[in-house]
């Protein structure tokens, strides 16, 4: 009874091997492009003070659209990844893809709230982009945390699941310090840079696994 259920599901895994791959080379790609956006805009906006204000400021003013276009480009990186791990997972995904679909919703939903500029009350709309924001962060900090379990019940990513658990420590690392910044810190000390440290976190974690995939 063993020996038919591997082939069963060895035989999807081999036929979806490509697909697999040019979505990992999808999910790269828009993180690359995520990446080199942030670092541009620090050289194109030196108004916003990376210390102290959060990325989501330059999406306020000039070159706002590139940084609209990177959280939407951020959002289609999540969605390859999850389908690239529906191809090549044989243990069940939903709830991997379920965290991966709610931080990609909660992108595009951040493009679509732009934050309150600096010095500006508290409106509806930048409210609701603090909201998605936080549902960012602890989507794809569950989500990293998910499939290194996930991992772990798989043949093929088995060999993987100690980096992922490293890897989901580190986004929890990074999630702490964001929470350390804006709870027990001065809202514009230190915030800036500690929202910068989780994205660090989150890209290393999108990348590693898809260089793994």
């Amino acid at each position: 009874m063993h020996a038919p259920r591997a082939d069963v599901s060895a035989g999807p895994r081999r036929f979806h091997r490509g697909r697999a791959r040019l979505l990992a080379l999808a999910t790269l790609a828009c993180v690359s492009y995520c990446i080199a956006t942030v670092i541009a805009l620090h050289a194109l906006r030196p108004d916003v003070d990376p210390i102290q204000r959060a990325v989501s400021d330059y999406a306020v003013g000039r070159y706002g659209a590139a940084f609209t276009a990177a959280l939407v480009v951020r959002a289609a990186a999540a969605v390859c990844l999850g389908f690239g791990l529906v191809q090549t997972l044989t243990v069940r995904t939903r709830l991997v893809v379920a965290l991966l679909a709610i931080y990609a919703l909660c992108g595009l939903l951040i493009a679509v709230f732009p934050a309150d500029g600096p010095g500006v009350p508290h409106t509806f709309v930048g409210i609701t982009h603090l909201l998605f924001a936080g549902g960012s962060f602890l989507a794809v900090t569950a989500a990293a945390f998910a499939a290194a379990h996930a991992f772990g019940r798989d043949p093929l990513w088995h060999p993987f699941q100690r980096a992922a658990y490293a890897l989901a420590l580190l986004v929890l690392a990074g999630l702490a310090t964001q929470a350390v910044a804006l709870i027990l810190l001065p809202f514009t000390s230190l915030n800036g840079l500690a929202e910068r440290i989780f994205i660090a976190t989150e890209m290393t974690w999108l990348a590693a696994v898809a260089i793994r995939l």
